[in-house]
C-alpha cells in the first residue's frame, strides 16, 4: 500500500529568550530527537528544519531560527 502525502505548508516559529535558557537544546531535541547538556551558546542565530506527518498523511515543515538571546538580533528580524 501506497501512502499518499499532502504537503500543507510551513511553520515558522522564532525562539526568543533570555540567554542560556535551553532554546537551542529544545530545538535540537525536536530535529534531531538529540539532548546535548554541554552544548555551547548560540553566536548570532542558527536555523533548522523540521518535517512532520500528521496522522491524516498531511505533512507540515517547521522552519526554526534560534537566537542567540540577545535583544539586538530580535530587533533586526522586526525592523
Amino acid at each position: 500500500m501506497k501512502l499518499a502525502f499532502q504537503f500543507f505548508g510551513f511553520v515558522q516559529p522564532v525562539l526568543l529568550g533570555d540567554s542560556g535558557v535551553g532554546k537551542s537544546c529544545i530545538v535540537l531535541r525536536f530535529v534531531r530527537g538529540q539532548f546535548d547538556p554541554t552544548s555551547k551558546v548560540t553566536v548570532g542565530a542558527s536555523f533548522l528544519s523540521q518535517k512532520i506527518a500528521l496522522q491524516d498523511s498531511t505533512v507540515v515543515k517547521f522552519e526554526i531560527w534560534d537566537t542567540a538571546g540577545h535583544e539586538r538580533y530580535y530587533l533586526s528580524n522586526h525592523a
